[in-house]
């Protein structure tokens, strides 16, 4: 029976050295942000996120609403796709602002800063939903911090545009040479 023990024993601290390497690798720079940051500025980020992500809703239903006046199926559509996954947003930053919070509250440090994390993505997802949702609709689109590029057809002219695009069909049913042992 002890020797049942040991094996049991040696086998699990050996699975547990194992996935050490795992554990470390895991470590990345939002983790060790959250780590670092206090209890009362996560409540305020989550409090802050919820109210933008709240907002954004409004901005998006308020952008449906219009896009039904305007009766053009295609901007509805996309634009309701965008609304509907920041209604869903809403409600997973809602629950995991509560849940960091009875996490925090019950001295669980590691479940709150998941709940932490979950908070932060929703946001930025939120803000992409925000910006592809007026992309929709032709308004700018474009996230602060990013470079918008315009591109001009200087040299595009040059040579004869005419000519048929290969399609990548062309050689369809035929093998290439080389490709049979049996040529």
């Amino acid at each position: 029976m002890k020797a049942i023990t040991r094996a049991a024993l040696g086998a699990a601290l050996g699975l547990g050295l194992m996935s050490a390497p795992a554990l470390a690798q895991d470590t990345t720079g939002s983790l060790e942000q959250s780590a670092a940051t206090t209890d009362k500025e996560k409540i305020r980020f989550a409090n802050e996120a919820v109210a933008e992500i709240s907002d954004t809703v409004d901005y998006l239903k308020a952008m449906y609403d219009d896009a039904q006046t305007k009766e053009d199926p295609v901007l509805v559509q996309c634009v309701y796709k965008k609304y509907n996954a920041a209604v869903s947003l809403k409600g997973v930053v809602e629950s995991s602002n509560a849940a960091m919070q009875e996490a925090m509250a019950a001295g669980e440090p590691g479940r709150a800063d998941l709940e932490f994390r979950k908070i932060g993505v929703a946001k930025s997802k939120a803000q992409q939903f925000k910006a592809e949702a007026d992309a929709c609709s032709g308004e700018s689109g474009v996230a602060p911090g990013v470079t918008e590029i315009d591109v001009t057809n200087d040299g595009l002219g040059d040579g004869d545009d005419t000519a048929g695009i290969d399609d990548g069909n062309s050689g369809i049913g035929e093998d290439p040479p080389g490709a049979s042992p049996f040529e």
